[in-house]
């Protein structure tokens, strides 16, 4: 916290320097805790961008494609628990087919944390 917060509160780098650009990611339950920090409150506010909720097909893929990338295969049914264990529930195909699209917002806003620790914790072990 140290660190983000004199970041914020740094002054202009000579023009010679290269910029550098601090992003900071912060999940929305926390963003009150920075906003008690005056040095991080401007820095919170300022050019604020709000990623909205992941929707299943995004979650599924954010656990399936870096597993793709590192030619890992994923035990059979682990993405479903992963999803199920979030809260989340993937339509049978046949329902998914007639349903609407489901898109960003469709989800929890906290299903990502709810599934990427358990992935950290199944990497961490494999």
């Amino acid at each position: 916290v140290h660190v983000l917060c004199t970041l914020a509160t740094a002054g202009p780098e000579p023009a010679t320097a290269d910029p550098a650009v601090v992003v900071l990611g912060v999940r929305a339950d926390f963003t009150g805790s920075c906003l008690d920090l005056p040095e991080l409150a401007a820095a919170c506010t300022d050019g604020l961008f709000v990623l909205p909720p992941m929707s299943v097909a995004e979650l599924r893929e954010s656990i399936t494609r870096p597993a793709e990338l590192a030619g890992l295969t994923l035990e059979p049914g682990l993405v479903q628990l992963l999803l199920r264990d979030a809260g989340l529930r993937e339509e049978p195909a046949a329902v998914a087919a007639t349903a609407p699209a489901a898109g960003p917002g469709d989800t929890p806003s906290g299903a990502l944390p709810l599934v990427s620790h358990p992935l950290m914790a199944t990497w961490q072990r494999r």
